[in-house]
């Protein structure tokens, strides 16, 4: 099992599962163990996807975590119907959102001090 924050849903006999990493910041879904969407999402910006159960189009609306957000929700709509919705925490304690935080602020610092370094060189 992948590293990061997951969050599930079931519908009838389908499993959804959506996977957030923590640092690399890719979003991933998951359905039925396949995975069928991986994207680049930094921003915590929704998406939405149009996936096929049983041969019917259903779409799996996500609100993805963004850098101070605490709550992704995912809400499975057919029809403009909601049918189910799943809500998990991304940050389990204060602790690891500070940790996460500090990461966050670090890589602008660090890539001034690489800067530096490098207009010294160069």
């Amino acid at each position: 099992m992948q590293k990061g924050r997951w969050l599930r849903l079931k519908y009838e006999e389908h499993d959804i599962a959506i996977h957030w990493s923590r640092y690399r910041r890719i979003e991933t879904v998951y359905v039925n163990n396949h995975p069928i969407s991986e994207k680049p999402n930094f921003w915590g910006a929704s998406s939405v996807y149009k996936i096929t159960l049983a041969e019917q189009p259903f779409y799996l609306h996500i609100e993805s975590p963004a850098l101070t957000n605490v709550l992704a929700r995912a809400t499975l709509k057919k029809g403009g119907q909601q049918l189910v919705s799943a809500d998990a925490k991304y940050f389990e304690t204060k602790a690891s959102f500070v940790k996460y935080l500090c990461f966050v602020l670090a890589m602008p610092f660090a890539g001034f001090l690489l800067g530096i370094t490098l207009s010294k060189v160069l």
